[in-house]
């Protein structure tokens, strides 16, 4: 079989699964079985594929038609600039958050050899990114799951391996002070999760998106409790959910935290919420 051919057949069978952008989608699972870039595949059009390459391809493509998320698919994610290893224990890294990291990477110049904790870490990928792009930091990330603590370690070990510590931990029971807590904790309402989409609901880890009745769990439990984890001057970031953050914010200012702000992400949702411990 051509290999237009078979982007083309994909291209249906993902279309007909209701997968957004079926072109697209047949593009990046074929660049991954033949281990080459859009602009090797435009090159490629008219190459013939062996027997091993087509089935490849139609295991993927059937995987992905059955709701699995393609960064599940491919093992990889891309944020921040880097390509983190992801698996079905860990959520998949949103551009959303990256607006996180380059809030924190921007407070972090106020700090001399920054001690920073990742909570509810999942990937890693906003320790990591903090670690490889904030100057002589010093990054823990800190997880319940086993599993994503694996994976968290791996692609800490990948970028970072002398400025990072993984350790397996609750959020609701921390030790030791830092200079900046981050976290992108979960925050989707217990009886909502039945309503995400399904690539989401059943792909994803209940773990990492359940925050609770009201999705707020976490958010009233470091707003109470963190300021105890903090040096003198520490700051909390958190990412929020898109109708969450004046509820964040003032769940702060109730528990005396200071300088709270509100950063908008790329679609001008509110998405990340800052205090000072004061």
């Amino acid at each position: 079989m051509v290999m237009e051919q078979a982007l083309l057949l994909a291209t249906q069978k993902l279309k007909a699964a209701e997968i957004p952008q079926p072109r697209l989608e047949a593009n990046v699972l074929m660049q991954h079985v033949m281990q080459t870039d859009r602009a090797g595949l435009i090159l490629r059009q008219t190459q013939v594929l062996d027997t091993a390459a087509v089935e490849a391809y139609d295991a993927l493509v059937a995987r992905r038609c059955a709701g699995e998320p393609t960064a599940y698919i491919l093992g990889t994610k891309e944020f921040m600039g880097l390509e983190f290893k992801v698996t079905s224990a860990v959520l998949i890294p949103r551009p959303d958050t990256e607006i996180l990291c380059m809030v924190v990477m921007e407070a972090a110049k106020q700090y001399t050899k920054p001690q920073i904790l990742d909570l509810c870490c999942g990937s890693g990928c906003i320790g990591v990114s903090l670690a490889h792009f904030i100057q002589d930091a010093q990054v823990t990330m800190l997880d319940l799951s086993k599993a994503a603590v694996a994976v968290a370690t791996e692609n800490a070990k990948k970028y970072v391996p002398n400025s990072t510590k993984v350790r397996e931990g609750d959020a609701f029971a921390l030790e030791g002070t830092y200079d900046i807590i981050v976290s992108n904790p979960p925050y989707i309402e217990s009886a909502a999760i039945a309503d995400l989409q399904t690539e989401v609901r059943v792909h994803e880890p209940h773990m990492a998106l359940d925050g609770g009745a009201d999705g707020m769990l976490f958010y009233t439990h470091f707003a109470e409790n963190l300021q105890q984890n903090l040096n003198a001057g520490g700051m909390l970031a958190l990412e929020v959910g898109h109708t969450q953050a004046q509820a964040v914010a003032r769940l702060l200012e109730d528990n005396a935290w200071a300088d709270i702000k509100i950063q908008k992400d790329y679609a001008g949702i509110e998405r990340v919420v800052l205090g000072y411990k004061k």
